[in-house]
C-alpha cells in the first residue's frame, strides 16, 4: 500500500486528534502492511472467506493490520490501551469510509507485536480462544527464551510475558494449527483452530 503516512498523521492532528508520541512513531516511522499482506494471502490460500470475517485488531496502534483486512471486506473492530493510537485507528477508518464493528465476537484476532507488552498474555489468549477460529501472532511467543536477550530490555516488554512464552506456545499449539508465514524466521504466524 502506497500512502504518505506523515500527511495522514498531520490530517489527524489538524482535525483534533490527540498527538501522542507512540501513535506518531507507529504511524510515521514504520508500517505493518508487509506482515498484514502475508497473513491475508495465507488466509486466502487456506480458503478463508475474508468478507465473512469479524476481525479484532488487538493493540491496534494505527491499525495497519486491521485496515488491510477491512479493505478486503472484513468487518473490523479495534482495541488499544493507548488513547491516541485508538483515536488514530478510528480516524483512519473514518477517513476510508470503514465502519467499526462493535460486536463482542470475532472470528480472527490479530496480536501484532502486542502480547509481549501484556502482564498476562496467556489469559488474553485464553479469553479469545473460544470464539476465534483464527489468531495472528507477530514476534511473541517465538522470541528468545533467553532472559538476557536484548529484546526483553525494550521499553514496555513485560517480564511476565517473557516467563509465559513457553506456556503461550503450548496453549496455541494445543488448540490451533500453526502456519509460519515469515519465510522461516518463525515469528509471524497464522493459527487455525483445531477441529
Amino acid at each position: 500500500m502506497t500512502e504518505d503516512r506523515k500527511i495522514i498523521w498531520q490530517e489527524y492532528v489538524n482535525t483534533g486528534g490527540e498527538p501522542g508520541p507512540m501513535a506518531e512513531r507507529m504511524m510515521c516511522d514504520y508500517d505493518r502492511y508487509w506482515e498484514a499482506d502475508r497473513v491475508l494471502n495465507k488466509l486466502r490460500e487456506l480458503g478463508a472467506d475474508i468478507s465473512a470475517l469479524r476481525v479484532l485488531d488487538f493493540g491496534c496502534g494505527p491499525a495497519d493490520y486491521g485496515l488491510t483486512f477491512a479493505r478486503a471486506g472484513a468487518q473490523l473492530g479495534v482495541l488499544d490501551i493507548n488513547k491516541s493510537c485508538l483515536q488514530l485507528a478510528r480516524f483512519r477508518m473514518k477517513r476510508e469510509g470503514i465502519q467499526e464493528y462493535r460486536g463482542m465476537f470475532f472470528d480472527l484476532v490479530i496480536f501484532g507485536e502486542v502480547l509481549e507488552h501484556l502482564d498476562d498474555p496467556l489469559a488474553t489468549l485464553r479469553q479469545y480462544q473460544p470464539m476465534a477460529e483464527w489468531i495472528v501472532t507477530s514476534s511473541y511467543p517465538y522470541r528468545s527464551d533467553d532472559p538476557a536477550n536484548d529484546y526483553w530490555d525494550k521499553p514496555g516488554h513485560s517480564d511476565t510475558a517473557r516467563l509465559q512464552q513457553p506456556a503461550c506456545r503450548e496453549f496455541l499449539e494445543q488448540n490451533y494449527e500453526r502456519f509460519n508465514i515469515d519465510e522461516g524466521r518463525g515469528q509471524l504466524s497464522l493459527w487455525r483452530k483445531r477441529k
